[in-house]
């Protein structure tokens, strides 16, 4: 067994820390690439609000325009259309397409999302504004 001294363990150390957090930026950066694929590069009000060198890579990356939400969420995702429970595709797709806008100042909010009518049908007054299980037993 060899045995490091000090100095050589904390240079190890930096060394594995440095190349875990370069695979995690790489791990980020496909990820970036693989969405603006599917939902299409930003627009440029957007970009002009990120970082410089973050600005600089995604400018410099091939511009993808997108698909369409139907293309990326097709009907048989879906359960079937139903006029009871006013669920439909196009609904859900709705929501999505808000959801994974990516600006955030843009994105729909978690209460937009809970009052959209895809997600609403399952509202109850009486789950919302139960009184606290802590409540009761305090």
């Amino acid at each position: 067994m060899v045995k490091l001294s000090f100095l050589d363990q904390i240079v190890c150390f930096h060394f594995f820390s440095f190349q875990w957090k370069i695979e995690i930026i790489l791990k980020d950066i496909d990820q970036w690439n693989k969405i603006i694929e599917q939902l299409g590069t930003p627009p440029r009000e957007f970009l002009c609000r990120l970082q410089p060198t973050v600005r600089n890579y995604v400018e410099n990356r091939p511009r993808y325009s997108g698909y369409s939400l139907d293309r990326l969420f097709p009907d048989q995702l879906f359960p079937p259309d139903s006029e009871q429970s006013k669920l439909t595709a196009s609904l859900a797709r709705d929501l999505l397409g808000r959801m994974l806008i990516i600006d955030p100042d843009k994105r729909m909010s978690v209460d937009e999302a809970l009052n959209h009518p895809y997600i609403n049908v399952w509202y109850e007054d009486s789950e919302v504004n139960a009184v606290s299980f802590y409540l009761l037993f305090n």
